[in-house]
């Protein structure tokens, strides 16, 4: 009755609240919440998915927010040949195109268009996107990680109504504070 809540990390509000919200529901489902942080290190995710101490032999079920931490789920979202085959494994924003697990995804291209048609709807033409590594817009065609889906939807807004997308306008979330 225990289910193993992996998250990037504790500290920012998106993770306090969804934190909350999934302790709140799994409690109210007479289950117990067992919650730990990668703090968006791959070799963390992994120890937690499995050299945890208590893995493969304490949790019903696994929900792991994905977002960062690249193909380290591959392996463990085969659930094949780790005589785990009956835990049920979620995953939050993996953005995969074909799962293999369940999985379920924000709107994260289309809430970063509506933000930035938002600011072009009130005048705004120079408009910086914070938070992101540039890509070209070739490269976002395929995009299957939630900060390229972002991406996508910025720079799709920015070419409807005409406005230029380069790399000058593109700061990644470490960059602001330089």
């Amino acid at each position: 009755n225990i289910i193993h809540v992996i998250v990037n990390e504790f500290d920012s509000p998106f993770y306090s609240k969804l934190t909350q919200a999934l302790s709140n529901e799994i409690v109210s489902r007479g289950l117990i919440p067992f919650i730990e942080q990668t703090q968006y290190s791959p070799d963390a995710a992994e120890h937690a998915l499995s050299s945890n101490p208590f893995s493969g032999q304490l949790f019903d079920g696994e929900i792991l927010h994905a977002t960062g931490l690249g193909n380290i789920l591959l392996p463990f979202s085969a659930e094949k040949g780790d005589g785990r085959d009956a835990l049920i494994r979620l995953l939050l924003d993996a953005c995969e195109e074909t799962p293999t697990v369940d999985a379920v995804n924000f709107p994260n291209e289309e809430a970063e268009r509506a933000a930035m048609q938002h600011l072009i709807d009130r005048g705004c033409r120079n408009i910086a996107i914070v938070g992101h590594r540039f890509a070209p817009r070739a490269d976002l065609a395929h995009a299957q990680n939630a900060f390229a889906l972002r991406l996508r939807g910025a720079c799709g807004a920015l070419s409807d109504a005409g406005l230029p997308y380069d790399e000058s306008m593109v700061f990644e979330a470490g960059d602001v504070a330089n």
